[in-house]
């Protein structure tokens, strides 16, 4: 059964807004074990916080159903999938991830989206880092040679910081080539690769090594 009501069209679009609305970086769509319902937690500034719960089973399983519709995957249970959509409300492109998961007695799924706002924009001068570390990142891009190293939990802002870091290179006169799993963020003057299956991390950067770069993500 894949009938979805317009009550839940409207819920996922409420979600939606509310993470938008909360900068959220991820939405998480949590199974319950006894009740059959599901968590829907908001990961904000690095700590996920339940934003609400459905109790009912049905209720639960539609809105999994919208999700999944939305984002155009399979109905079929028990496989991991990958997917992406846009929404022109929010303006955000959403980029999902579903596991099969065990649940107590019963199989369910689990589904996690990434945020990633259409408008964003990317400046050292805007990143919300001590000022020490900011100063210390720009004086690394301007060396001749080198290796930044940027680590951090879920949601600490890696992307944002690696993507300020590109746009504050001198794009027109340096070759700035990045190697991503997955192109999260199209930037201009930047060639972006995706890994895939047939290019892995290691053998696409041994090509870019031939490319004559002055930069590599």
């Amino acid at each position: 059964q894949t009938t979805i009501t317009h009550a839940f069209r409207d819920a996922v679009a409420f979600l939606l807004l509310a993470a938008k609305e909360r900068q959220v970086s991820d939405i998480h769509l949590v199974p319950r074990e006894r009740e059959g319902g599901g968590d829907v937690r908001f990961r904000i500034f690095g700590h996920l916080v339940t934003f609400k719960t459905y109790a009912s089973p049905s209720h639960w399983d539609d809105l999994v159903k919208e999700v999944k519709r939305r984002a155009g995957l399979s109905f079929e249970r028990g496989v991991a999938q990958d997917a992406r959509f846009s929404d022109a409300l929010t303006r955000c492109d959403y980029r999902v991830s579903l596991i099969p998961v065990r649940v107590g007695e019963r199989q369910a799924e689990q589904i996690v989206l990434r945020i990633l706002p259409q408008d964003a924009t990317y400046s050292l001068d805007a990143l919300t880092i001590p000022f020490a570390a900011k100063e210390a990142l720009r004086r690394a891009l301007a060396l001749d040679q080198g290796l930044i190293i940027l680590t951090g939990p879920t949601g600490s802002g890696k992307t944002s910081t690696l993507m300020s870091a590109l746009m504050a290179v001198d794009r027109a006169r340096y070759s700035v080539l990045t190697l991503e799993d997955p192109v999260e963020y199209v930037l201009e003057g930047v060639t972006q690769i995706q890994v895939t299956a047939k290019l892995t991390f290691a053998e696409g950067l041994r090509a870019f090594l031939r490319q004559d770069p002055d930069y590599i993500l």
